[in-house]
């Protein structure tokens, strides 16, 4: 459902950047499948990606910066 919302939002006339914090996601394997979609939905509307990599909420768990 969040997902249909942001190509909702993404689609919306004026709109130059999609994004997410896919460190929100329950699993590693989610927040990397979040990052694709993502970028996946920027490239097909031709807009700019921008993500919160760079720190995790999960002390001591890598970032998803290298990814």
């Amino acid at each position: 459902m969040n997902y249909q919302l942001l190509i909702k939002a993404a689609n919306t006339p004026g709109i130059s950047v999609v994004g997410s914090a896919p460190y929100v996601e329950p699993s590693l394997d989610l927040a990397k499948a979040n990052i694709k979609l993502v970028l996946d939905l920027a490239k097909g509307l031709n807009l700019h990606a921008d993500f919160h990599l760079d720190y995790n909420i999960v002390p001591g768990q890598n970032t998803l910066i290298g990814h």
